[in-house]
């Protein structure tokens, strides 16, 4: 909507009307061709007003910060009852399930420099004990961190909206969000992986060296014997790397660049935003693309979508640490120490059972400009 001041038109920054003694801002109709048109339509109350951080909302008619969605990254629903709801991850490495005991045999041939002609073989068996890998670990994707505001009756330049159309002279690309999952929170900051592992800490617990008996290369029947090393390996590990990354929605997060304004007419079609409640604005419908799905800033491939709901960790080979060990015998008679040859035992670790890939979320009502 124009008006003449001074000869010349101009757009109005706020349109509002004096109800029950407060002035709120309008939608206002205008008659063109026999039919009513909206010329300015006011910033709805239950419309989160996302700006790249609290610092950049410098104005409480910029709208309010919404602390309570901080740490949360937004997924969309159909349903009003879900609006509002909240999920917190806590993402346990036992939720895969434990790995089986296993055993890992292990054979030393020693020829010592003071035994070098005799060639002994010992021989032993580890127990890498069944495990599972618990305590919570951080599943966070890749994020930028901004800030939902409610109850603004204006829109500034800096204000972020999601887009499944092109930029505009107004709306402009918003480079800090491409590759990146949005999260709501104070600050402007990014964070998360798009990986991530479980560790396990643990050893084999002890095993003794025991000899073939009647084997000696010089002396075949002679017996040597040796007394029984009680040693164990570390075995503490980690599980192969997993994906971080929850179902996406990939959209273009534009950034307002139109100036001050308290009327979201203008906005082109195919602008995304999300609502408090399920009432949509006059000349928007609900955006079921972000049903169950979460906003991945992209320039391309608009609307596709990735990510998963769980994921598993790959079955890996596993080593165990070195384990030094000193062996006793009573060859002819005597007690002699021997030292035997550093060791590892290796395994293949496998927890198979699939885990949550939710990082912590609220769901909202979205809605997107016809």
């Amino acid at each position: 909507m124009y008006i003449n001041i001074g000869g010349s038109w101009i757009e109005p920054l706020d349109v509002q009307v004096k109800h029950a003694d407060a002035w709120k801002t309008a939608t206002v109709y205008a008659r063109l061709g026999g039919a009513w048109r909206v010329t300015h339509q006011g910033v709805p109350a239950n419309m989160y007003v996302i700006y790249p951080s609290a610092a950049d909302v410098v104005s409480s008619r910029m709208g309010t910060p919404v602390t309570a969605l901080y740490g949360r990254f937004p997924r969309g629903t159909a349903l009003s009852a879900e609006i509002g709801t909240t999920y917190s991850a806590a993402h346990d490495g036992a939720e895969h399930g434990s790995a089986s005991a296993t055993t890992s045999e292990h054979y030393n041939a020693v020829d010592t420099e003071n035994y070098s002609d005799h060639v002994p073989y010992w021989k032993h068996t580890h127990s890498i004990p069944a495990h599972a890998h618990s305590g919570v670990v951080n599943i966070d994707p890749p994020y930028k961190n901004v800030c939902p505001c409610l109850g603004a009756d204006q829109i500034r330049n800096g204000a972020l909206f999601l887009s499944k159309g092109a930029p505009t002279a107004a709306l402009v690309a918003y480079a800090a969000a491409l590759g990146k999952y949005l999260r709501f929170a104070a600050d402007g900051s990014t964070g998360g992986s798009s990986t991530h592992t479980h560790s396990w800490s643990g050893d084999t617990g002890s095993s003794n060296w025991t000899s073939n008996s009647g084997i000696d290369e010089i002396y075949p029947n002679v017996s040597m014997s040796f007394n029984p090393f009680a040693h164990a390996h570390p075995a503490g590990h980690s599980l192969a790397a997993a994906s971080n990354l929850p179902p996406l929605r990939k959209l273009r997060v534009l950034q307002w660049a139109g100036g001050t304004t308290g009327s979201i007419h203008n906005f082109p079609s195919g602008t995304i935003a999300f609502f408090s409640t399920a009432a949509l604005p006059l000349g928007w419908s609900r955006y079921s693309g972000l049903d169950d799905y979460l906003p991945y800033g992209a320039d391309s491939d608009v609307e596709a979508v990735g990510g998963a709901t769980t994921h598993t960790h790959a079955a890996q080979g596993c080593s165990t640490g070195v384990s030094p060990s000193i062996i006793k015998t009573n060859y002819a008679a005597t007690m002699t120490l021997i030292p035997a040859l550093n060791h590892t035992h290796t395994w293949t670790d496998s927890h198979p059972a699939a885990g949550s890939s939710w990082p912590s979320w609220v769901k909202l009502y979205v809605g997107v400009k016809n």
